[in-house]
């Protein structure tokens, strides 16, 4: 029976405001909406900038000293969620956090870019401008309670949801006096935010300003005899609309309901019609509930705090999910995001706000990852410029850059200290052929010796060349010695060379007046670097040589 429920499930979406919906478990129900591409892919990227905050709050938390232990980091891992650990995670985001050794703590400490820093800066720089909007969005807030309150650790929660600094109490709910009080709650250390202030105009909801804005308009899409009651409709591409759907959807947005700052008095909800009406003045007030945030998304157990004081006891996830063209629900990053459809366009708010650039600035960071790693950071150029050459860890094996005059470099993962080569000592690298580790060696040594396996490997010389047979045409290539792949000219087959035991051939051989027995013609094929002809188009730039041997 269970099976077969399913496979009603999936067939076609619930709608519990439709109808009476089947009973099926929560998950269920969530596994069965229809999903949207655009905000899923949305989503995708903000499950990894939740990371990223959270890391970043910990660096400026000190503001004196905005750095912090990797050690720290590293037993917090489980905690912020990093599953390969601190240092993975930390070197994942170069454009957001730099990784450093303090000689004088003797640890290894992680700390934000300068375009970080920036981007930190001007989002609160945004917050601290927009402080009376933020202190109008509070009062709106509590004035959609039925008793004017709310608990402050809800509040907490949202905090940055609303776009409330970080000491919102003093900044926000002190100097506001006249509006906020703090008063104890019946839990022993909880305080509730009440709102003591009167005010002398009634809010108006945002959608009553969209029914202003269609009614007005000359093509309007909605019956105006409906845009008294309605909401805005939007569905993900692709989800099927059927005509019954169609007709409910258009009795359900006629039904009258009490708004979101309208006062409500206690009653029985007995009737059918009654908890419809109930319930559409629930969708009003976490409609405008996500009005109120900065990027028009919260988290549903974050909103969930609020159920009881805004007076409705329904599942607020079930809410989501019953009204589909309206909200959006993800589950990406093992917590479920709802989002406001109608604020949203191919993935970016419509209506953009100050604190949502600033926001947005360090989401790209994030979606840019590893890629393009000096650009945009004038520590990282300035780095980069001072570093005179690269070099290989004894201990781990990693690329460190050191600057000029530094006699040892300390490992920034291991903690071991490599010493730098003597000014002036050109280096070179090449493969193990053993453990393929990249060695770095003196220029001009014969052979290296692998510190992990022990393999000594032949160092080539600056003249130094190599044959191969393709693995595909076994045609004879000539390529420089050391190199890990060689591509053929004719057929264009890539060879792998590491394997390859032939002792390399010195280009300018010495001459001698002995002659080569029974030497066998052998074809080279050379594919030089690709040159431009005389109507600038790139042609190959192949020689081949045929040698005979001579008796």
């Amino acid at each position: 029976m269970g099976t077969q429920v399913m496979r009603l499930i999936m067939k076609q979406p619930n709608y519990g405001f439709l109808g009476v919906r089947l009973k099926t478990t929560s998950s269920q129900y969530v596994a069965s909406r229809a999903r949207d591409p655009t905000f899923e892919k949305l989503m995708d990227k903000y499950k990894n900038l939740v990371k990223v905050v959270a890391v970043q709050d910990l660096i400026l938390a000190n503001p004196s000293d905005p750095a912090v232990s990797v050690d720290f980091l590293s037993r917090l891992s489980q905690k912020l969620h990093l599953n390969r650990g601190a240092v993975a995670f930390l070197r994942k985001y170069p454009h957001i956090f730099h990784i450093y050794h303090d000689p004088t703590k003797g640890q290894t400490r992680c700390t934000l870019t300068d375009t970080a820093f920036r981007i930190s800066e001007e989002e609160a720089e945004a917050i601290n401008a927009s402080l009376p909007l933020v202190v109008d969005q509070l009062v709106r807030l509590l004035s959609m309670s039925t008793s004017k309150m709310l608990p402050l650790r809800g509040i907490f929660k949202v905090f940055r949801e609303l776009g409330l600094p970080d000491d919102f109490e003093q900044s926000v709910i002190s100097k506001n006096s006249h509006l906020f009080q703090l008063c104890d709650a019946h839990e022993p250390n909880t305080h509730n935010l009440k709102l003591v202030g009167e005010i002398s105009d009634k809010f108006v909801a945002a959608v009553e300003n969209w029914r202003v804005e269609e009614y007005c308009k000359e093509g309007c899409s909605v019956d105006r005899a409906e845009l008294q009651f309605s909401f805005k409709h939007g569905y993900p591409p692709g989800m099927r609309l059927k005509k019954n759907f169609r007709s409910k959807v258009k009795e359900w947005q006629k039904l009258p309901y009490v708004g979101p700052y309208d006062e409500v008095t206690e009653k029985k909800r007995l009737s059918k019609a009654g908890m419809k009406v109930g319930e559409k003045r629930a969708v009003a007030i976490v409609h405008e509930f996500l009005n109120l945030t900065v990027e028009k998304m919260v988290e549903v157990e974050k909103i969930s705090h609020f159920r009881k004081w805004f007076g409705f006891d329904l599942n607020i996830r079930d809410l989501f999910l019953d009204h589909p063209g309206m909200f959006y629900l993800s589950t990406k990053g093992k917590r479920h995001t709802v989002f406001l459809r109608e604020a949203y366009e191919k993935g970016c708010l419509i209506h953009p706000n100050p604190v949502y650039n600033a926001r947005r600035k360090l989401l790209d960071l994030v979606v840019l990852g590893r890629h393009d790693m000096f650009i945009g950071d004038s520590k990282m150029k300035s780095i980069a410029n001072a570093m005179q050459s690269q070099l290989v860890c004894s201990g781990c094996r990693s690329i460190l850059l050191y600057p000029r005059g530094a006699s040892n470099v300390c490992c920034a993962l291991c903690n071991i200290i490599t010493p730098v080569p003597p000014p002036g000592t050109e280096m070179a690298q090449l493969i193990c052929g053993g453990c393929r580790t990249l060695l770095m060696h003196t220029s001009g040594a014969t052979s290296v010796r692998c510190s992990c396996c022990h393999t000594v490997n032949l160092a080539p010389a600056a003249n130094q060349f190599a044959h191969i047979n393709c693995g595909n045409c076994r045609t004879t290539l000539m390529y420089p010695y050391g190199a890990p792949s060689v591509k053929c000219a004719v057929c264009q087959f890539v060879t792998n060379a590491m394997g390859n035991a032939r002792v390399p051939i010195p280009v300018h051989r010495p001459s001698t007046s002995a002659s080569m027995p029974h030497s066998q013609s052998q074809t080279v094929v050379v594919e030089n670097p690709m040159s431009v002809d005389e109507s600038g188009k790139l042609v190959s730039n192949v020689a081949v040589g045929v040698t005979t041997g001579k008796k």
